[in-house]
Order: C-alpha cells, then sequence, then structure tokens
C-alpha cells in the first residue's frame, strides 16, 4: 500500500486558502475554515445581514455540523456490508448498534422531512455546504458562496425542526427498548 504525502504547505499555499476561506496566513490550520460550512461561516455568508444577531449564524452554523454528522452516520450505516456489522455468530447486531441505527435512521427521516418542505434548491444548495469531509474546498466554496441564501433557508429549516429531529431519535429508542 502506498501512503501519499500531503502538498508541504508553502507560503503561497497559505496564502490561496487564506483568501478563500477568509481566515489570515494560519487559516490554513483553522479547524473550522477548513470546511466549506465552516469557510461560510468565517466569512460571514451564514448571516443574513450585519444586523443579524451573531447567535443566529452561530446556530445555522451548528446545525448545520449536525447535518453533515447525521450524514456521515446514515452513510456509514447503509452502506455497512452486513457481514461486516453482524456479530462473528452470525446473529443479528447488538441492542446498542440496534438502537443507533433506529435513532440514525429516525433522524434521518424526520431531517428528510424538514428538508423536503424547501425549494429542492435549498437540499442542493446544503450539500455543497456540508459535502465529503475529503472534498476540496477550494473548488466549492465559490459555488457555495453563491448558493449562501439557499444554504441559510435550508439551516434555518433544520433549526426549527431539531427539536423535533432529535425527539424522533428518541422515539425509536424508546420503542426499541420497549419490544426489547
Amino acid at each position: 500500500m502506498v501512503r501519499e504525502t500531503a502538498e508541504p504547505v508553502t507560503p503561497e499555499l497559505a496564502a490561496k486558502r487564506a483568501s478563500a476561506t477568509g481566515g489570515g496566513e494560519d487559516a490554513w490550520r483553522d479547524q473550522v475554515g477548513g470546511t466549506v460550512l465552516g469557510a461560510l461561516y468565517r466569512l460571514g455568508r451564514l448571516a443574513q445581514d450585519e444586523k443579524e444577531a451573531p447567535g443566529v449564524a452561530t446556530g445555522r452554523y451548528l446545525a448545520g455540523l449536525d447535518y453533515a454528522d447525521l450524514m456521515e452516520r446514515v452513510g456509514r450505516q447503509i452502506a455497512a456490508p452486513r457481514g461486516m456489522v453482524q456479530k462473528p455468530q452470525g446473529r443479528s447486531l447488538s441492542a446498542d448498534d440496534a438502537e443507533a441505527f433506529a435513532r440514525t435512521m429516525a433522524q434521518y427521516r424526520e431531517t428528510l422531512a424538514a428538508l423536503g418542505r424547501l425549494d429542492h434548491r435549498c437540499r442542493i444548495a446544503l450539500s455543497l455546504a456540508c459535502p465529503d469531509p475529503a472534498a476540496d474546498v477550494e473548488a466549492l466554496l465559490p459555488k457555495a458562496v453563491s448558493a449562501a441564501p439557499l444554504i441559510r433557508d435550508a439551516l434555518d429549516a433544520l433549526v426549527r425542526s431539531a427539536p423535533r429531529i432529535k425527539a424522533a431519535g428518541r422515539s425509536a429508542v424508546d420503542a426499541m427498548k420497549e419490544a426489547a
């Protein structure tokens, strides 16, 4: 197996990343600005305007992080080969795994319902802001900046639906426990 080495951070590369993410010379080290969503947050694009309370943009950013985490969990659970997630004896998943799966899928359904009430372009724009972690931030950021109003709408829907999303996950786990 050959491991690729990361490209060295030259002053030119650091300056390019800093201008792309809205940070200073050390922006390439910034955990927040190193993602499309974080760069939008750092650039102030998650705020409607300067008059909007700073906490609103932070709430949108946190909702985006929750969405990205949920999509990663869904992808992991759906894509996992059944033989890999089962116990070696061939029995079904453990109770913890089954509860986590039920919670994730219930939250996923509720998230899709919340986003489904919006224009389909909002979901597409949100996928620009919360792409695969290995995505090229510099390549996606210009598109995400131009789609910022749609991304804000999607994140606002997730903020409004957060209590329902979390409750759906808890209900699914409670139903699993009652059935056991």
